[in-house]
C-alpha cells in the first residue's frame, strides 16, 4: 500500500508539473505572438510615416514655397527688416 500511495502520489505531482509546463508554456507562445504582433505594427507605422514624408518632400518645391507665402502675405510691407537691406518708404512712391 505504501509503494500505490507513493505511486499515486507521484502520478498527481507528475501531472501537476506537467500541467504546470504547459501553463507556462502557452503563456510563452501568447507573450512571443503579442511580442510579434507589436513588431509588425512598429514596422507598419514607420512604413506610413516615412511614405508620408517622402510623400511631403515631393510636394515642397520652391514653387510651392512661394506660392505659400505669397498665400500668407497680408499685403504691407515689413516695418522692420534685420539685413543689410535699406528699409524703402514705399508710400512716397505711391502718391506721384
Amino acid at each position: 500500500t505504501t509503494l500505490a500511495m507513493l505511486s499515486v502520489s507521484h502520478t498527481g505531482l507528475t501531472a501537476s508539473l506537467y500541467s504546470t509546463y504547459e501553463q507556462a508554456n502557452l503563456k510563452a507562445e501568447r507573450d512571443l505572438m503579442r511580442i510579434r504582433v507589436e513588431a509588425e505594427q512598429k514596422v507598419a507605422s514607420a512604413k506610413a510615416e516615412a511614405e508620408s514624408l517622402r510623400l511631403q518632400r515631393q510636394e515642397v518645391t520652391p514653387d510651392v514655397l512661394a506660392l505659400r507665402t505669397i498665400e500668407k502675405w497680408d499685403g504691407h510691407l515689413p516695418q522692420v527688416t534685420g539685413g543689410a537691406i535699406p528699409l524703402m518708404d514705399f508710400s512716397k512712391v505711391a502718391r506721384k
